[in-house]
């Protein structure tokens, strides 16, 4: 009879971070089938059409355009239904956790302080950054279907700063001040209308983020559910 070797630890722990990389790679071919599928428009066998979502307000979207953009995407999306008349297989509740802004960049312009030109940081970069907690129920709420996670998304962007007079007015080569703001055709905005503008490719990001989530977490479940009967 021949003995068994025993592994060393260095070639145990090897075989184990191989094992993990094999269960990575996995769990990446899976979700890389699941979006190329759901993408291109093909139902899973046995589904006989998409699963309809209710999406109620957004809790926490001060003026309803989270949440518009939100059910555009769903609406698009070849995975799920939007359902209007709020009868739905399913309720997508999304509650905004964190929705803040924080300047991130700055310009050096010269000032006058005093009376005397002086060199100043004045902020002209934000980055506005949004968390939520999304959850997919029953229609009833009874039983929690996916969920709940966290999603957190950010976009950074330019604005002027009023108390800036370089920012406001510049000087033609006859010296004559002109103010900027006219020839600028809404590029330069203040801070609080370029934080508003920022806020729609943010929700647009969020919201595929949503859905392609919901896509593989619903769709893995699914599987799972298949396999076990099998």
């Amino acid at each position: 009879t021949t003995k068994r070797q025993s592994k060393s630890p260095l070639q145990q722990k090897r075989l184990s971070w191989q094992q993990g990389a094999l269960k990575r790679c996995l769990r990446l071919l899976s979700f890389y089938f699941i979006s190329l599928f759901c993408s291109c428009g093909y139902n899973w066998q046995g589904a006989a059409k998409p699963v309809t979502v209710q999406v109620p307000f957004i809790r926490g979207d001060e003026d309803g355009s989270f949440t518009t953009i939100l059910i555009d995407t769903i609406a698009r999306s070849s995975g799920f239904n939007y359902s209007q008349n709020q009868v739905g297989d399913y309720l997508l509740a999304v509650d905004i956790l964190q929705n803040s802004s924080e300047i991130i960049g700055y310009k050096q312009s010269s000032e006058r302080v005093n009376g005397q030109q002086e060199k100043v940081l004045q902020p002209s970069e934000r980055s506005a950054a949004i968390t939520l907690e999304v959850t997919l129920y029953t229609a009833d709420k009874s039983k929690i279907i996916v969920g709940p996670f966290r999603l957190k998304e950010a976009v950074d962007y330019d604005f002027f700063n009023g108390e800036s007079s370089q920012d406001v007015t510049f000087t033609e080569q006859a010296g004559e001040k002109k103010t900027l703001l006219q020839f600028s055709l809404g590029q330069l905005q203040p801070v609080f209308a370029a934080t508003k503008a920022a806020n729609r490719p943010l929700f647009h990001r969020m919201s595929k983020k949503i859905v392609d989530l919901l896509l593989l977490k619903y769709y893995e479940k699914e599987l799972s559910a298949k396999r076990s009967l099998d």
